[in-house]
């Protein structure tokens, strides 16, 4: 179910994703919908270290649009996402562990965490990190729809697996990206 990477649902402006293409740093092999950073000891992108999956820092620059090639200087496709960018992803409890999401992760802050194994290596929301990178909006209406839920119904539950709609924090969004 919704293995997939962090997902650009659109704007609420409508206005279209910032899409920016950087330079690959040396022998990467970040996939597309890794966090990336912009690298200056090699002059490119590099996927965001994690621990346990959880993120060691909350500053990126973007979402890697494509796999990263294993050669430097290849050009990469970067989306930016604003505060007023939408994305899916499924909800976790801890790293491999989706969980199924309600009416009360609406409007939640939570972490992010990289997933591995079965999981495809994808982000997911992750409950109860350290990190605040995101505010859940609301419950993915494809998944409420493929269910026969009501998107408007007081109380919603998903089922495991099941993707939120979030929203990156301007916090997580005002870091440079950057490493030395």
């Amino acid at each position: 179910m919704a293995t997939q990477p962090l997902r650009w649902v659109g704007n609420e402006n409508g206005t279209p994703a910032h899409v920016v293409t950087y330079a690959e740093g040396t022998s990467e092999s970040f996939i597309k919908g890794d966090l990336v950073i912009y690298d200056r000891s090699e002059n490119g992108i590099v996927s965001l270290t994690a621990t346990s999956g959880v993120p060691d820092s909350v500053a990126f620059i973007g979402i890697a649009l494509e796999d990263a090639s294993g050669t430097a200087a290849t050009p990469i496709d970067v989306l930016i996402p604003n505060s007023d960018d939408i994305f899916s992803a499924i909800l976790c409890s801890a790293q491999n562990t989706p969980v199924a999401p309600d009416h009360d992760n609406i409007g939640q802050l939570y972490s992010l965490v990289k997933q591995s194994g079965s999981l495809d290596n994808v982000y997911a929301v992750l409950e109860g990190g350290t990190d605040d990178w995101v505010k859940v909006t609301r419950l993915d209406p494809q998944d409420q729809a493929r269910q026969g839920i009501d998107p408007w119904a007081a109380t919603q539950t998903g089922s495991s697996g099941d993707r939120v709609y979030f929203k990156f924090l301007t916090a997580a969004l005002d870091g440079s990206g950057t490493q030395a």
